[in-house]
């Protein structure tokens, strides 16, 4: 895999549930229509069998993807699961040398973008679709950074103040 920006996701909302997971749905869930939802995956996950290696690969790809299609890419939809990004966990020694951090940093920069674009009515509802953790880390080290000045500054001024009421009185 390479990674050249937000192309890694594909663009099709119509790919298919794999064979293994729908037997999975049918046989733990009993569902057995189209709609694979979050739900089914929390579901099904902590219950599949890990005795043979076949049956470990299947629960490292739905896991691998799970996390990334929910958590890392942040589904545009959270309740119901596309395997648009399926393809990414069908070879599961190339997704862990791919580089996560930067297609996540695309496509965090291309989501605050799309965002920005779409943020001209400010009357409507807008959703953002990325690593929002990513964000809220990184306002959080700047409202840490503030925070430490703004302390430091009061304390220098509470100090030079109180040394001139002393002499003031002395």
């Amino acid at each position: 895999m390479e990674d050249t920006g937000t192309d890694f996701i594909a663009n099709s909302d119509t790919m298919e549930c794999p064979d293994f997971v729908a037997e999975l749905r049918e046989r733990i869930l009993h569902k057995n229509d189209n709609k694979v939802t979050t739900s089914d995956l929390k579901m099904i996950l902590p219950k599949m069998s890990v005795d043979d290696d076949e049956s470990k690969l299947h629960f490292r790809q739905l896991l691998s993807f799970f996390l990334l299609d929910q958590i890392l890419l942040c589904s545009s939809n959270p309740k119901i699961v596309l395997f648009r990004s399926w393809w990414a966990v069908q070879d599961l020694e190339s997704f862990e040398q791919f580089n996560w951090a930067k297609a996540i940093f695309n496509h965090l920069n291309d989501s605050v973008g799309d965002l920005k674009e779409k943020m001209v009515d400010l009357n409507k509802q807008h959703f953002f679709k990325g690593f929002a953790p990513v964000l809220a880390v990184c306002f959080a080290k700047q409202l840490f950074i503030v925070l430490i000045i703004s302390v430091w500054c009061i304390f220098v001024y509470t100090s030079l103040t109180f040394e001139t009421m002393l002499g003031n009185h002395i």
